[in-house]
């Protein structure tokens, strides 16, 4: 690695941990002193819920951290970010571990608030919009696992399949966007609410550039 390289990569990780700062900054200021939700009188499963709202405000960065060094690999700007982050791989059982932190605390919140086990959030449903938002996530989820397990098949037996379900990687990075976009509140927050959208139409610019230089050969 090049000075000039191990330069630009430092200044890649300041931004890393700026734009992870900005989402838990938000989640501050909707919710408060996180400390307070360890006080006994706090509503049962509130700290859980907002832990789960901060995996998941975390996970969309990283998301979209994994999305774009994907789509950049080869190129200059890729390198770089190759360096500043590491291991596509690790990474990406870092996000995998945090799709599925995300609607397990939920899970969890509901049951501690109803004082019984609820499953229902993680049922399929579209009878609702709010319900259908939340399937929504849950396909994100999914395909991120999905995606994650894939990838690290794929580095050890390069089949077509494995391949081709890792490529699940943008399109669940669109769902849990949107996901986060609709229902969300944190990303409403100025200014984590032009990052988000930011998030989103770099990671369309990155990969509709990826496509059109496979199309072109």
């Amino acid at each position: 690695m090049t000075g000039r390289t191990r330069l630009a990569a430092a200044a890649v990780d300041l931004g890393v941990v700026a734009a992870l700062a900005l989402p838990l900054w938000a989640l501050w200021r909707q919710t408060g002193d996180p400390l307070a939700y360890l006080a006994a009188d706090m509503l049962p499963g509130q700290g859980t819920y907002v832990a789960s709202k901060g995996a998941g405000l975390v996970l969309i960065v990283l998301l979209w951290l994994q999305a774009v060094s994907a789509g950049l690999r080869g190129t200059p700007p890729g390198r770089v970010l190759a360096a500043a982050l590491g291991p596509h791989d690790r990474n990406g059982l870092l996000v995998a571990a945090l799709a599925l932190g995300h609607p397990l605390l939920f899970v969890a919140a509901v049951s501690l608030r109803s004082g019984e086990l609820v499953l229902a959030p993680l049922l399929p449903r579209l009878t609702d919009y709010y319900h259908a938002m939340l399937t929504l996530g849950l396909t994100a989820a999914v395909a991120i696992l999905v995606a994650a397990g894939a990838g690290l098949r794929r580095r050890r037996h390069h089949t077509r399949l494995a391949v081709l379900l890792h490529r699940l990687a943008p399109a669940a990075f669109a769902a849990a966007w949107l996901h986060g976009w609709t229902i969300g509140s944190e990303t409403r927050t100025p200014p984590f609410r032009e990052l988000y959208v930011l998030l989103a139409l770099s990671a369309a610019v990155v990969w509709a550039w990826r496509l059109a230089r496979s199309i072109r050969g």
